[in-house]
């Protein structure tokens, strides 16, 4: 059985405002995601860090363990006042 024109305008009709409103929430959740990972761990780009001021220490608990101190930054929000 073949359906009527109107039948198959119907569905497309369904189906186009069924995917607009999965998109847009699925675009707010997808935001509201986005938003807890920028304030989890920053826009990730910018400055690169100055890593000639760095100190390696060597021989930390391993023979070859070799940690990397980097020299504090300008702009740096892990200072002793704010974790106090």
């Amino acid at each position: 059985m073949m359906f009527a024109w109107y039948v198959w305008l119907g569905l497309g009709l369904v189906l186009f405002i069924f995917a607009t409103f999965f998109t847009f929430i699925w675009w707010k959740i997808g935001d509201q995601w986005a938003d807890a990972e920028y304030k989890k761990f920053g826009h990730g780009g910018g400055v690169p860090t100055d890593v000639s001021k760095a100190t390696v220490i060597s021989g930390f608990d391993a023979e070859d363990a070799v940690v990397v101190k980097h020299a504090e930054r300008a702009d740096d929000d892990s200072s002793a006042e704010k974790t106090g």
